[in-house]
Parts: structure tokens; sequence; C-alpha cells
């Protein structure tokens, strides 16, 4: 795995109906970056003071009389909620009106309709949000008072990830608008705008094993721009651990496909070179996106053969609870030692990590990490254990040996986004969120 800088500019992968208020203004091929933050839904936008608008609307261009004029748009996103702000170009007053609605439209080629409002009653105490799927006129979620506020000029609300629909592909037109009182509204929209829309596929970031043969598997992560980066750790024939990447834009909301690359490295410890790769096989991948979510995985090696890997969330089998509300997970690295990387999970008040890095003669290796580190905490102190003999691409299952206390290791999160990671209390590596 070579985490290397990748420029990409893909149609914009979102199937939030919500967050189609915004891309009536952006065209198809621009890129849509979504920042990942745990936003506190309390009305204050403090949380907010690091996150640039992702649309900026003309104040004062409402229909006549209106007052629900918005200026900006804001949103973030971790693991398990979208978060979205509205600021308005004067302070929400409850005696000025008696409720807030958005609604959005999606007209999709050679199909109904979809129809999708959000009721906004703004009372700190009493506000919810209601989700409408205009098709069957049928509610299909609740949202208690906690997931939306307003403060001043703002509104803030969440929206689960898992309650986004995800039926939404080809959209041939968009509207959206926002009103008050008496239908008084202000409306946006551009019926030329066609987009690629799909189901979001943060949720199935993380670590991804067949339950039956524990040891080998997948580290994976997936961007807003439908792009999505996996290194296939296994086991070599002389039982050592090796690994192989891979990574690309999705084919479509629910498949991917890309080549496996193997890399040569410089051996930890020795000075830094770029590594050398070359293609050895593909894969081809397919989520699953139904209450347990699920991803197979067809391999080939141009040595080995081919095969198929049915993999299930390693951490949500293993430990209970909820992803970390920060989005820690997914790929780290030092860009002083491009080439190398770490992919990390944080789920239910554990950490699992792995090393992706090179052995003697630069040849592949990975080692892991595992251990206690509750929501919301900075530092993570373990060690690094070694696998070996495990099982082979294509062969038969072994359990794998755990060679343990390898190295000590100690992360400290200084945010979401940064960590500072000691090997050994000696080596020191300086590790961003890799943008793929």
């Amino acid at each position: 795995m070579i985490l290397r800088k990748m420029k990409y500019c893909a149609q914009l992968y979102l199937a939030l109906f919500l967050i189609s208020v915004l891309i009536s203004e952006v065209m198809a091929e621009d890129c849509l970056d979504i920042p990942t933050k745990h936003v506190i839904i309390d009305g204050q936008i403090d949380d907010w003071v690091d996150i640039e608008p992702i649309l900026i609307d003309n104040a004062n261009d409402v229909y006549g009389d209106a007052f629900v004029d918005f200026i900006k748009v804001y949103l973030a996103h971790d693991d398990i909620f979208l978060y979205i702000r509205f600021e308005f170009n004067q302070e929400l007053n409850s005696s000025k009106f008696s409720n807030l609605d958005l609604h959005v439209s999606f007209d999709q080629y050679d199909s109904e309709p979809f129809f999708a409002a959000a009721h906004f009653y703004p009372n700190p105490d009493q506000g919810f949000v209601v989700l409408v799927n205009m098709i069957n006129d049928q509610t299909f979620m609740n949202y208690p008072a906690s997931f939306t506020r307003y403060l001043g000029r703002n509104v803030e609300y969440k929206v689960a990830l898992s309650d986004i629909p995800c039926s939404l592909q080809d959209v041939s037109e968009i509207r959206a608008w926002v009103h008050g009182v008496d239908n008084q509204r202000e409306s946006i929209q551009d019926d030329s705008d066609v987009v690629k829309i799909g189901c979001w596929s943060s949720g199935f970031n993380g670590w991804w094993y067949e339950k039956t043969a524990p040891g080998t598997g997948i580290s994976i992560e997936f961007t807003n721009q439908h792009h999505w980066f996996l290194t296939w750790y296994t086991y070599d024939p002389t039982g050592l651990p090796t690994w192989y990447s891979a990574s690309g834009q999705m084919s479509d909301t629910t498949s991917f496909t890309g080549d496996l690359i193997k890399w040569v490295g410089w051996p930890w410890g020795q000075s830094y070179k770029s590594p050398n790769f070359e293609k050895v096989g593909t894969v081809y991948g397919v989520l699953s996106n139904g209450s347990n979510k699920k991803i197979t995985l067809n391999w080939s090696l141009d040595d080995i053969g081919s095969g198929v890997l049915n993999l299930t969330n390693f951490m949500k089998d293993v430990v209970s609870g909820m992803p970390d509300t920060r989005g820690l997970t997914g790929w780290w690295y030092d860009p002083s030692y491009n080439g190398m990387g770490f992919f990390l999970e944080v789920y239910g008040n554990t950490l699992f990590m792995a090393w992706y890095n090179y052995g003697e003669d630069g040849i592949p290796r990975w080692y892991t990490s595992a251990g206690s580190f509750p929501d919301g905490s900075s530092v993570y102190n373990g060690t690094l254990s070694m696998w070996r003999n495990g099982q082979i691409p294509g062969g038969p299952y072994k359990q794998p040996e755990e060679l343990k206390e390898q190295q000590k290791i100690s992360l400290t999160f200084t945010n979401s986004s940064r960590a500072i990671l000691v090997l050994d209390e000696l080596n020191v590596l300086n590790l961003e969120r890799f943008k793929f």
C-alpha cells in the first residue's frame, strides 16, 4: 500500500436528500468534500468555526415578503450522523413564523419523483424533524428534539446516516426550497443539473474479515467523492505476513473494481526511499447495505489464481458499542514516509490498528495493535503484534500465530485529522489523515 496524494474529481456521491438543497448550485463535475467532525446539536456555532460554508446564497433574494432568507449552509459528518447548519439573513423569531420547512424533490430517469420534506418547529424544547416520503405519503422517521436546535440566525440538525434512503441513482432534476408560514418561501432550483448520487459509503469504512477464516481480510475506506482505498492483509507462502493494495473510483453505488498492487519499499530503520510497485492482480467488490452490511470481494492474483471473500465488519463482531464520534476510522500516514501507512478503526471504546510497512529486502509486512480507547480519549498506549503462518490466498484455512510485544507504541490525537505516533519511545511519526 503506497499512500500517495492522489487528486480526483468525481461525480457527487451523495444519497442525502436534504443535502440536495446545496447541490442544485453545484455542477456534477465539481468535487464536494464534507469535513469529518462531531457536532453537538445545541444551537451554538462553536463546533463550526473551522468549517467553511459549502454554499453561500445571495441575501435578500426571497419572494415577496418572505422572511426565511438563508445565506450560508454548512455540512459535517462523523461515522453516525450527517450534520447540517443553515445560517439565515435574519434572526429566527418564533413570534414571526410558526414553522420552517425544507423541501427537496428529485426527478429520476424513467421513475417516479421522490419528494422529501423536513419540518422544523423552532422551539428549543419541543422542536423536531419529520422526514416524509411523499411517493407513499408515509412518515418514515420522527427525530427527537435533541436532533435539531435553532438560536439567533442559525438552525442546526443531524440526520442518522442509517436513515438515509439509498434508492436514488441518476437524477435529472433537483429542486429545493425553504419557506415559513403562509408558504412564503425562498427557492433555489436549476433544471439543468444532472448528478450521480448514491448511498453514503462511510458506513463501510473499517476492518472486514471472513468469520469462518479469521486472520486475513481487508481494511478499507471510502470518501465522499466516490473513491475507495483498501489493503488486503494476508500471508505469503513462507508464512510471513504480506499485503496488497488497491484503489479507485466506485463503478456505481454498490460496486468497485481495481488493480491489486504489490509494493517493494525500504526496511524500517533504514534510510527512506520511494517504494516501487507492480500490478499483480485485480479485485471486484460489491457492497450489501442491509441491516447487516457485507462486502463480497472477488480477487485474482496472476501467480496464484482467484477466489472470493465474503466479508463482515470485524469490530462489530468482537466488541459491542458504537463508532467513535470523531470519525477517526480510516487511513493515516506521515508524509515524510510516503509509501507506508496506518489503518485505524475505533469502535466500542476499542482501537484496532495496523501498520503496513516493509521488512527485510523491502518485502511488505504488517503489524497490529488493539486495546482500550474510550470515546473522547486522546492517547492510546499499546504494543505491536506480528502474525505468521496464516492462510495464504486460495489455500486451506490455517489459524495464524501471534508474536506479541514487537514494539511499544503511543498514539496521541491532537485533533480528528492529526496524531503523533511514538515507536519504542524513540521514533516519532507525525500522522495525518490520508486524503485520496
